[in-house]
């Protein structure tokens, strides 16, 4: 399968205001993705998921190595790249329908087909008939399916996603993980998802791949191949899902609890 984003020798370096000291935040990494992938990213807080997909999306600039889309090095934003964050990032003076219409607005799209386009997308999110409220009227799970959809209807070829689920209640997570799995489509139709989360049990339901990664300095130590098939309503109830689950957290708790350990003192 053709690979959609790699990077090769990647690292992050920060400088510590107060000592000057260099602290290296991640890497080196080298990975691929494949078109139409869904690839999460779990690991310890701190071990640099979020960086990672910042360089994917051109907002983090690494201190060395490279990372490319479609073999083009990567170097700023760009429209084939969606990325959807935790806090929503919606703009609490805009509508749902118009924060919608904001990317194809920048794009300069003509404003019938900004509305019409905003409307699919609204609708394919489950948020028909609330495109005339704003944020604040909106649960938080609406507020997500507003920010999924915003991204979406610019059409992006990747989808960076960074914990969108984290904040919202278990039962709300839970069927926006389905949504998003039938947004995400099937067979040549899929975008490529690269999905960073803390909940491992997220991560085994929506992936085809799960990238394990290190405590600081974060490294990936261990890919796992994650093929139950799809779709997966009813894959939680399985005894190689909890299995997976459990291999995956042996893999990250001594970082997971070495990291906690830190904030602590």
């Amino acid at each position: 399968m053709k690979e959609r984003l790699t990077c090769e020798g990647i690292t992050k370096d920060f400088v510590n205001p107060r000592s000057g000291e260099i602290l290296r935040a991640l890497g080196p990494i080298d990975l691929a993705i494949s078109k139409g992938e869904f690839l999460a990213i779990v690991g310890p807080s701190g071990c640099g998921k979020s960086t990672l997909l910042g360089i994917f999306a051109g907002l983090v600039q690494p201190t060395a190595g490279r990372a490319f889309i479609d073999g083009k090095l990567i170097q700023s934003p760009g429209l084939e790249r969606g990325v959807c964050f935790q806090d929503y990032a919606l703009f609490p003076w805009l509508t749902v329908q118009k924060n919608v219409e904001f990317g194809l607005r920048a794009r300069r799209v003509s404003a019938n087909k900004r509305y019409d386009t905003a409307r699919a997308f609204i609708a394919r999110v489950n948020l028909a008939g609330f495109e005339d409220r704003y944020p604040h009227e909106l649960s938080g799970g609406m507020r997500q399916r507003c920010a999924l959809a915003r991204v979406l209807a610019n059409e992006p070829e990747v989808l960076l996603m960074d914990e969108p689920m984290a904040a919202l209640d278990a039962q709300t997570r839970q069927i926006l993980q389905d949504d998003l799995l039938k947004i995400w489509g099937d067979g040549s139709t899929r975008r490529t998802v690269v999905y960073i989360t803390h909940s491992i049990d997220e991560a085994v339901y929506l992936a085809d791949r799960i990238a394990v990664m290190s405590a600081r300095p974060g490294l990936i130590k261990a890919m796992i191949n994650n093929d139950f098939p799809r779709p997966r309503p009813g894959v939680r109830e399985m005894p190689e899902f909890a299995r997976r689950t459990n291999e995956i957290w042996q893999l990250i708790r001594d970082d997971a609890l070495e990291a906690l350990a830190s904030t602590q003192k």
